[in-house]
């Protein structure tokens, strides 16, 4: 069996293109700077929030799940 130029093309681009795309999935995941602690305790966000100065609405929708 033997294969066309067409077939030969196709799967060196094929070959090409998943290799490119491996390479630039490896690089963003290595250029990933760490976050500073700081930084990380501001993404967490508060562990609870104090709705009790709230008005009465909105400390009713809070407590049924916004609904």
């Amino acid at each position: 069996m033997a294969l066309s130029k067409r077939d030969v093309v196709f799967v060196v681009l094929w070959t090409l293109a998943v290799a490119l795309t491996l390479s630039i999935m490896l690089t963003a995941q290595a250029q990933d700077p760490p976050l500073e602690p700081r930084i990380e305790a501001y993404d967490k966000g508060p562990d609870a929030i104090d709705v009790s100065k709230y008005p009465g609405d909105m400390r009713d929708k809070r407590s049924t799940g916004g609904r």
